[in-house]
């Protein structure tokens, strides 16, 4: 008498699931999360009508004094447009983390996916995917506004450096907003993390101010954020707060990755 083996189905294992499709589900599952969030879109929004409007209403202001200055028509439009955007989008970055602290979603999220790095990793890509993507938007959208404004003294895309400068100015954008994702998850409340943004964007700026005097307030204000924006942002030669637009980027570069790294060692060691 002979038997036959049949396969079973209702109680087979489940097959295993490959890296590459949890780190996909992963980021999807966290794409939902930041553009179902209404801060996502108010912090956009927000953003872009800072930027455009404060670059618009400074090139119409130095547009009558041009002849007296001398000014870079590249720069003018993101002089006072990138100070104020940084604010929205570091914003959006904090929140992109905070929000689950406040309100114990994070959790759940690391019951579903304990490995915590990769969760950070997630959100640090879908902000900064997105960010990247809406800030070279916002910023091509504000120089062509701005340049509108300044009238015969407008320049276009084909002017030396301008189309480096616009596309770095929707890069600085995006650092900014990893940045503050890492002090967000660094601080673990929105405050917190919203007054350390403040005091590396502005007051750090304020105190090494480009002064002569002390020679170390000077040294460290080459290494600042808004420096290093500044000569991101500007077509004409540097005048000595960084070596070259390469090193402007990599400072840039530097401060979301410390803070995303710190961030990663906290969140292996730390009870949520």
């Amino acid at each position: 008498m002979s038997a036959t083996m049949t396969p079973q189905v209702h109680g087979a294992p489940a097959a295993p699931v490959g890296a590459l499709t949890r780190a996909r589900d992963l980021l999807a599952g966290e794409w939902t999360k930041l553009r179902s969030a209404r801060p996502t879109l108010v912090a956009l929004l927000g953003t872009a009508a800072i930027m455009i409007i404060a670059g618009a209403w400074y090139c119409y202001h130095v547009a009558g004094q041009w002849a007296q200055t001398d000014r870079d028509p590249v720069r003018a439009p993101f002089v006072l447009a990138l100070l104020f955007a940084q604010l929205g989008v570091g914003v959006l970055g904090v929140l992109a983390f905070t929000s689950e602290f406040g309100s114990g979603m994070i959790r759940t999220t690391f019951t579903a996916v304990p490995q915590r790095r990769a969760v950070l990793a997630a959100k640090a890509t879908a902000v900064g995917a997105l960010v990247l993507a809406a800030g070279e938007a916002i910023s091509f959208i504000t120089f062509f506004t701005g340049e509108a404004f300044l009238g015969r003294y407008g320049v276009t895309l084909a002017h030396p450096g301008a189309l480096r400068a616009v596309a770095a100015a929707g890069f600085y954008l995006m650092t900014v907003a990893l940045l503050g994702l890492g002090l967000g998850a660094i601080c673990r409340s929105t405050a917190g993390a919203l007054v350390s943004m403040f005091l590396v964007t502005f007051l750090a700026s304020s105190v090494f101010g480009p002064v002569p005097q002390p020679p170390w307030s000077y040294r460290a204000y080459r290494y600042l954020l808004p420096a290093n924006a500044d000569r991101l942002i500007s077509s004409q030669a540097h005048n000595g707060q960084v070596p070259s637009v390469l090193a402007a980027l990599l400072i840039c570069a530097a401060y979301p990755a410390v803070a995303l790294t710190v961030a990663s060692f906290l969140l292996r060691r730390r009870d949520m």
